[in-house]
């Protein structure tokens, strides 16, 4: 059995019978009507009762034995036709009928039987032409079974090109409907997962609008968060104020009070004095802490000397260390390369590394290590104290983290030192780490860089020469590698710009000028890479650039609208702003901003207490200075219109009216309106960040289009990252 008989398909193809029958009869009907004169009937009724007779046994075989009635057609077929040519007469061209029953084989039958009736079929024309026409033409007769022979040939071939068609079309019809069946599983599991994806968008929808509340509650939290702080380092500085005012008062003139301190007090004031101290300290590390989770703490960077910045940190720590007899090692590798960094800020990080190092060890020390790594110059801090413990170890960075060992050490911790230290060696590109033992000690590790990224320049111009000769360095270069600065020229009409550029863009070397006219010749005399300028009037400052322009061909202009950093107070026509805690040199300056002699000053605060401490403090800066005190807003400017003043001291934060609301009305009235005003308050004008709301981009050549797109990309990048 054939494959195609195994998929239920036949190669040989059979048609039915059942449309030879009837012709059969119909021919035999036909024939016996057609010839039933008296001069035909003796010829045509022979031929009539064979068609019916065989179409009527046919169809008798067909209903039981359906396969032997199509070869028993055939054969009668054959039988009938030598009826017909013997009664016809036989002629040459009686003997084509003979053709019809191989033919009719193939397509009821098949071929191999088809082979056979055709063999019967020559030899009934062999047997006609012997009997009835004896010696005729034998080349009649060839032609004859030529004509049969070649008619079935063709016909056999036919059939087979058909019957391969046939299966090629029914094997392609069985793959179609396979590949049907595959597709329409695909289709179901196309919509399955469509139906997913559909459910996992809508539920990747909901959870970005969850996303969004929750990044608008955590942003508004950190607004909270930052409000927060300032107005607890205002509540903060503003009692800090007053004992530092007063411990200073005792410590530098004690004899204000008439007589001079016993030694037991200076002892106690100078305990008051450390504590004054640690408190401001945490009040700077809350607002540090801050500023660097804001991502605005920047970083004063120069070359620095470790080992200076070493050993003035172990002179802050060593009265402690005195003090409970521990000792302190420093081993430095020679000839150690200075560092890029920011001196301040380590300082802070390695007296904060000596300072929990004294404060929790009881016996032995601390040893001091710093060598040279690759690129970066390497610290470890390492003590002989209690060490650490694993659990420990996770949390040791995080904000108010404190080791548990001793409750009298952690009262003098705010848990925040080194979180900020190492966010302070993480801004200056480094990284710290620690490693520690219970019972033997731990070992706080930081790495800094030595320098920061050169930027390549090639020199357009340059060209190899064949004969050049490369001659080596004998000796090493000792000089600093020093980064690659750019040279912008900066006017700022505020003062502020300038400090808050070079801390936030070490990378670039500002050129710092009083006057527009000496920042354009700066310009024109040395190489720049840009002019920046900042005015606050934002009509004066496209005025300014206009002008500029034609002047500094080459050189791009950028222009900023930055209001001064005490905007408010200038704005409502203070002369000065200064930050609490006070001490004796910020009003000794205030006493010469009015230009002339200061010889009756008003004094205003609704705390009584920072009333007294500033007014014995300003007395010992002047004795002979006159000083009214007022606790509030109303008899502030009460006092004003009575008496001649020359300066007026103005605290922001009052009970019945505040500070701005007083130099409101004082400069509505033209009486009091000249005397000059100095803004005091514990908040700091820097913690608000500065915003310009114009931005002026230009150049003598003018930007190009390409240009311009290159800023509209940037500006919209800026404003996609601020969002």
């Amino acid at each position: 059995m054939n494959k195609s008989e195994l998929n239920g398909f036949k190669t040989d193809l059979h048609v039915s019978s059942t449309p030879f029958i009837v012709a059969l009869v119909c021919i035999g009907l036909g024939t016996g009507i057609l010839g039933g004169r008296p001069t035909t009937v003796t010829s045509s009724l022979p031929i009539a009762f064979a068609c019916l007779i065989l179409a009527f046994t046919t169809w008798l075989l067909k209903e039981h034995h359906p396969d032997f009635s199509s070869k028993f057609l055939i054969l009668g077929l054959v039988f009938t036709m030598m009826i017909v040519i013997n009664q016809l007469g036989v002629v040459p061209q009686a003997f084509s009928l003979l053709i019809i029953p191989p033919l009719l084989s193939l397509s009821l039958v098949g071929t191999r039987f088809a082979l056979s009736t055709g063999l019967i079929s020559i030899l009934a024309i062999l047997a006609l032409w012997k009997f009835n026409l004896g010696e005729g033409d034998a080349s009649t007769l060839f032609l004859s079974i030529l004509t049969l022979t070649g008619t079935f040939s063709i016909a056999a071939l036919m059939k087979r090109n058909f019957s391969y068609l046939a299966h090629w079309s029914y094997d392609q019809y069985r793959e179609s409907l396979e590949l049907l069946g595959e597709a329409r599983d695909q289709r179901t599991e196309l919509l399955q997962t469509t139906k997913e994806l559909a459910h996992a968008t809508q539920q990747l929808s909901l959870m970005n609008e969850k996303l969004a509340i929750s990044r608008h509650i955590a942003e508004e939290a950190q607004k909270a968060k930052a409000t927060f702080v300032a107005n607890v380092s205002h509540e903060f500085r503003t009692p800090l104020n007053m004992i530092i005012g007063l411990i200073d008062l005792l410590m530098e003139n004690p004899e204000v009070y008439g007589r001079p301190l016993p030694s037991a007090l200076v002892e106690d004031i100078g305990i008051v004095s450390r504590n004054c101290e640690h408190l401001s300290s945490m009040i700077n590390d809350v607002l540090d802490l801050s500023q660097v989770e804001a991502g605005r703490m920047a970083l004063q960077k120069e070359r620095v000397d470790l080992l200076e910045v070493v050993e003035r940190a172990v002179a802050v720590v060593k009265p402690l260390l005195d003090k409970k007899n521990l000792y302190i090692n420093i081993n430095v590798q020679s000839e150690l390369p200075m560092v890029y960094c920011d001196r301040t800020r380590i300082r802070q990080v390695i007296v904060n590394l000596f300072g929990n190092a004294a404060r929790f060890t009881e016996k032995g020390g601390i040893t001091v290590n710093i060598w040279k790594e690759e690129q970066s110059i390497v610290v470890r801090v390492t003590d002989t104290g209690p060490g650490i413990s694993p659990e420990n170890l996770n949390n040791l960075f995080q904000p108010f983290s404190q080791v548990n060992h001793d409750a009298s050490n952690l009262q003098s911790s705010s848990g925040l030192g080194l979180a900020i230290s190492k966010q302070f060696v993480e801004l200056s590109g480094g990284r710290m780490w620690v490693e520690s033992t219970l019972g033997v000690g731990s070992s706080f590790h930081f790495r800094l860089p030595i320098d920061l990224p050169i930027e390549s320049s090639v020199w357009r111009n340059f060209k190899l020469v064949e004969d050049w000769i490369w001659y080596e360095r004998l000796e090493p270069v000792k000089l600093p590698l020093e980064p690659l600065k750019r040279h912008v020229v900066l006017y700022d009409s505020t003062g502020d710009l300038h400090p808050l550029l070079a801390r936030y863009m070490d990378e670039i070397e500002f050129i710092n000028t009083p006057t527009i006219d000496q920042a354009m010749n700066e310009c024109r005399h040395q190489p720049t890479h840009a002019l920046l300028l900042n005015l606050p009037d934002p009509l004066e400052l496209v005025k300014q650039v206009e002008t500029l322009l034609p002047n500094i061909p080459g050189v791009p202009v950028v222009g900023y609208s930055f209001p001064p950093k005490d905007k408010n107070a200038q704005l409502a026509g203070a002369a000065g702003y200064i930050l609490k805690p006070v001490h004796r040199t910020s009003l000794k300056n205030c006493l010469q901003i009015p230009g002339k002699p200061v010889k009756r000053l008003l004094l205003v605060d609704d705390h009584l207490d920072e009333l007294i401490l500033m007014k014995r403090m300003l007395m010992t800066v002047d004795s002979s200075l006159q000083v009214e005190v007022a606790s509030s807003g109303r008899e502030s400017l009460e006092k004003l219109r009575q008496g001649q003043f020359d300066l007026l001291l103005l605290d922001i934060v009052m009970r019945d009216m505040d500070g701005w609301e007083v130099l409101n009305i004082k400069n509505q009235d033209p009486t009091i309106k000249e005397i000059p005003t100095i803004i005091i308050s514990g908040k700091d004008p820097s913690d608000v960040p500065l915003a310009s709301r114009v931005v002026i981009s230009g150049s003598g050549e003018g930007l190009s289009l390409s240009k311009a797109i290159r800023c509209f990309r940037a500006l919209s990048l800026i404003q996609m990252q601020s969002d």
